[in-house]
This record gives structure tokens, C-alpha cells and sequence, in this order.
């Protein structure tokens, strides 16, 4: 795969603070399930990822499900309204973007350079630093941030919540050729967002440890509520 623009990505995933800028949804809906089944929500919760979240929430359910003819988004949106305020063409990560930056320059299983067979939880580097899953130590959801970073200064890449990505559900390629700026499978057709599903990547905290490796890749419904799924940004690289 060859990526042929520079990118900036979001150092932790989306907290629900960023998310209350454009959307108050968590804080002022705290009787509503999508807030509070299985989902912490309320100030005291800043800096936990968002979650159970549509995909449809933060690109808008009409022009943000145009990926890959196009990557716009509802003007409404909370992509949408980012966009508008910053003027930066902020955006979720196609699959190869976000596996570049998971890797950090490592060729190997995880990206804290292990390439150990067996369970992360096994590994001498160990997978207790750079991300929260079941078979370590059981935790829930956590604060972003709080563990190691990768080679590229990214928090959270592993574990937490998985993070979703531009590409819709589909095989990768077998033919063996070289692909540049890849953008996943085609939209679903006939498109139906009830059943429609996008690439996640990062693994989650209450996954197994091999999710965690840098080229696991898991399904997700545009409009599925899940405590597990969450998103991290991406912005073209711009002149200083």
C-alpha cells in the first residue's frame, strides 16, 4: 500500500468532551439507552472515548454516506460542524491510514515491535501498557491516554474502544498489486443503512488480545450502538 499525501492524526480517540462541543447527546439525554447502557456519560467522564455512537452521528446520514465517490459530509453533522468551524478537512481514517499510523514504522504482529507467537498478555513487552483488553486484566472502558503511546506518539491505538474507519465492509485485494491511496470496498448496493458495515480497527477493551494486532480488522453497522466503538480523527497535512 502506498499513501501519497501527508496526514495528521488525532493523538487520542474522540473523548466525549470533544464530541459535547457539537453534540451534547451524552450529557443532557441521561436517561436515554443510548447514553446509558453500558455507556458512562456526564462531565465526570470528559476524557472517556465516546461510544455507542452512529456513524451516521458524526458524518450525517445523506451526503456522509457518499464514501468512496466522495468524502463529504452533512453540513449538520458533528464532522460536519467541525469542519465548518476549523475550516480543516477533518475526517475519519480510511483503513490504510489508520493501520500506517498504528504501526509506527513496525513490520511486525503488534506494533509495540513483538512478534512473539501467543497471546499479547504473554509477550515479555506486554500489552498491560499500551492497551486495555479482557484477557489482561478485565477492565472496562477507561480514560483516553492514560497508557503508553506507540512509536508515533498516538494513545489508545490499541484497545479501549475500536475505532471506525471510511471503509466500508469487504475483502482486501489478492492480486498482489501495489495499491495507492486505497478506499476499501465499494458502497453497499442497494444501500441500506440499517444493515450497511464499515472497517474497525485497534481491537476493543473487552476483546481478546489477538484483536490487537496492527492488521486485525473487525465489522461494525453504520448504525450500530455499541459501548466497544468509538472513532479518531484525521486531517490532511497543511502548510505551516
Amino acid at each position: 500500500v502506498t499513501l501519497s499525501a501527508d496526514y495528521y492524526m488525532a493523538v487520542y480517540e474522540t473523548t466525549q468532551k470533544q464530541f459535547c462541543r457539537y453534540n451534547e447527546w451524552h450529557r443532557s439525554h441521561p436517561n436515554n439507552m443510548r447514553a446509558t447502557d453500558g455507556c458512562a456519560y456526564g462531565p465526570e467522564y470528559d476524557t472517556y472515548p465516546v461510544n455507542r455512537m452512529y456513524v451516521t452521528d458524526f458524518r450525517g446520514a445523506n451526503k456522509g454516506m457518499g464514501w468512496p465517490a466522495n468524502h463529504e459530509v452533512d453540513d449538520e453533522s458533528w464532522i460536519g460542524q467541525l469542519r465548518a468551524t476549523t475550516g480543516l478537512d477533518f475526517d475519519l481514517p480510511t483503513e490504510a491510514q489508520w493501520e500506517f499510523a498504528c504501526r509506527a514504522g513496525t513490520t511486525t504482529a503488534w506494533c509495540d515491535g513483538e512478534d512473539a507467537k501467543g497471546k499479547p498478555n504473554e509477550h515479555v513487552f506486554g500489552f498491560g501498557a499500551l492497551g486495555y483488553f479482557a484477557n489482561y486484566n478485565g477492565v472496562p472502558l477507561k480514560a483516553a491516554g492514560i497508557l503508553q503511546p506507540n512509536g508515533y506518539g498516538l494513545y489508545d491505538m490499541m484497545g479501549n474502544v475500536a475505532e471506525m474507519c471510511l471503509d466500508w465492509a469487504g475483502d482486501y485485494s489478492t492480486d498482489g498489486s501495489i495499491a495507492f491511496d486505497p478506499k476499501g470496498a465499494a458502497k453497499p448496493d442497494p444501500f441500506d443503512v440499517s444493515s450497511a458495515q464499515v472497517i474497525c480497527r485497534g481491537g476493543r477493551c473487552h476483546g481478546v488480545g489477538d484483536l490487537l494486532r496492527s492488521a486485525s480488522r473487525v465489522k461494525a453497522k453504520v448504525q450500530e450502538m455499541n459501548e466497544e466503538i468509538g472513532f479518531r480523527l484525521v486531517c490532511p497535512a497543511i502548510a505551516k
